[in-house]
């Protein structure tokens, strides 16, 4: 059904857990694309981050459907495994609490500070990611991360429970219609995603700088794959080159998204997290410090914390773990689909939990209540900054 962006943010005020806020605050910023018309579904957005900037990039994005326009990037520091962690999150150093030297944290991130993807993923969307670790929001270097990658699986990051729905070298939006619950219970039926007519997407394409394809390579494969899907109109596409000498974004519009005044000569490397949100139709929080280029939007007040929530790691590293979860009922014999509810009791923090009986498992974030009709659950708790709780696991017997 069509709606516009503005209904779809205001459906988000109201439905959506994340951040752990209470009501909406509208705050204008600068309008750059034109939302009087009505529009179709939320468009798809793929992000391809590079440590290099390829002049052919621009042209090719231009080929084809869509409107691309490119502005130079202003870079508020020039490490890059800072840079990354700053534009995952739309949020300021100061706000993560990571060190410009060391690229570790020095105190914890706010309670519901989170990476873009897992915004999105409360929002609807489908998240993965693919290429090498080249952020610092795992609380070690990035670089020590890379250093360590081997085989075709990239390694697990501590800290960023629920960011993803995949992540892999071959990730990316073909699997988002997969029905992660099978097997399931005959009484109560299998099935894809409730809204698989119109899923939308949130792809992540790291491009590092040794052994991969290059910027131009990438974005030349994403191209591809879209128009073999089908999604070249609906998607945007952002190219952002994280080149200390050379930064700059492109944007390729999605058709119905004509910007009507274009990016402004620079943008911010922290603007394009709320940029992207904004796009499609969710909420900025309060926590990005940058600046929407697409609407009007709507921030959330700040989180008022307790003192001892306030109180952060040590420079010595020494982060806080997240409380164990919690759930009602704890498993059991059951003669219906019992309804079941997860909490945590760290402050902001993010569940996950799956019903698969086999790993690798596949984590749903937990957004409130649901009916139970499997055998199996395991829930964990986590939080930016924070090392991720233990697992916990329950079994169910429904007849």
């Amino acid at each position: 059904m069509a709606r516009s962006l503005r209904v779809a943010g205001d459906w988000f005020c109201s439905s959506a857990l994340l951040l752990c806020a209470v009501g909406c605050v509208e705050e204008s910023t600068l309008v750059a694309v034109d939302l009087s018309r009505e529009v179709g579904a939320q468009p798809n957005v793929v992000w391809v981050v590079t440590e290099s900037y390829d002049a052919g990039i621009e042209e090719l994005l231009k080929s084809g459907l869509g409107t691309a326009e490119t502005a130079t990037l202003s870079l508020p520091t020039r490490d890059r495994g800072l840079l990354q962690s700053l534009l995952l999150t739309g949020a300021d150093t100061d706000t993560l609490g990571l060190d410009y030297v060391t690229g570790t944290y020095t105190e914890s991130p706010a309670p519901g500070v989170a990476v873009i993807a897992e915004a999105l993923r409360r929002g609807g969307y489908y998240a993965s990611r693919s290429g090498p670790v080249l952020h610092a929001l795992s609380g070690v270097p990035a670089r020590s991360i890379e250093s360590e990658l081997g085989g075709d699986v990239w390694p697990a990051q501590p800290g960023l429970l629920g960011a993803w729905d995949a992540s892999g070298i071959d990730a990316d939006w073909r699997d988002r219609f997969k029905d992660w619950d099978y097997p399931c219970t005959v009484a109560f039926g299998c099935g894809g995603p409730a809204n698989s007519s119109g899923y939308p997407f949130f792809s992540l394409f790291t491009v590092g700088t040794s052994g991969s394809p290059t910027a131009l390579a990438t974005v030349s494969r994403v191209l591809d794959k879209l128009n073999v899907d089908g999604l070249t109109e609906e998607t945007a596409v952002f190219v952002v080159s994280i080149d200390t000498k050379s930064p700059r974004v492109t944007v390729r519009w999605p058709v119905g998204h004509k910007p009507t005044g274009g990016l402004p000569e620079t943008v911010g490397l922290l603007d394009l997290a709320p940029t992207t949100l904004a796009l499609v139709g969710l909420r900025v929080p309060s926590y990005m410090n940058g600046q929407s280029l697409v609407e009007p939007v709507s921030r959330r007040p700040p989180l008022v914390l307790s003192e001892a929530d306030m109180k952060h790691p040590t420079r010595s590293g020494q982060a806080q773990v997240a409380a164990t979860p919690s759930g009602y009922p704890t498993g059991g014999l059951f003669h219906a689909a019992p309804t079941v509810e997860l909490r945590c009791d760290t402050l902001g923090a993010t569940i996950v939990y799956t019903t698969e009986r086999e790993e690798p498992f596949y984590w749903r974030l937990y957004q409130g209540p649901f009916r139970m009709r499997f055998w199996e659950l395991r829930a964990q708790c986590g939080r930016l900054g924070y090392r991720d709780s233990e697992i916990v696991a329950y079994e169910f017997d429904i007849e």
